[in-house]
């Protein structure tokens, strides 16, 4: 039963993140759209690229407080391969940061696509 639950909560967290994923995609796309219709003069692909870049950094902003983003996440969830890991090195600082949140006392999880590797395999991972 703990083997369901566990590929349930997996699926349900997998679709979550492919929902997220999809949704910039969408938003990408939509602000492609927008330009297009905005500017329909464009004489070249470099001005509708310089277009697009400054239209999307409209979108996203440096935090201007990190501590206040973080003092209101309570649960991080953190891809395995190319997020905590490259290949089998782990990367570095990883350590460090996965510290420091659960010392905030964050609760963390981590999840991953690949199928190489057996939960006792991820959990050998990362207890080695």
């Amino acid at each position: 039963l703990d083997y369901i639950v566990m590929k349930l909560f997996s699926i349900l967290l997998l679709s979550i993140i492919a929902m997220i994923q999809l949704n910039k995609v969408y938003s990408l796309i939509n602000l492609n759209r927008n330009l297009l219709t905005k500017h329909k003069n464009f004489t070249s692909i470099t001005k509708l690229n310089s277009a697009l870049v400054t239209e999307a950094n409209k979108l996203t902003k440096p935090l201007s407080n990190p501590k206040e983003l973080l003092d209101k996440i309570d649960v991080f969830i953190f891809d395995c391969d190319g997020v905590i890991w490259k290949g089998d090195s782990l990367i570095e600082k990883v350590p460090k940061v996965l510290e420091k949140l659960r010392n905030q006392g964050k609760t963390i999880f981590f999840v991953t696509n690949n199928s190489t590797k057996s939960r006792k395999g991820y959990l050998k991972k990362f207890t080695s």
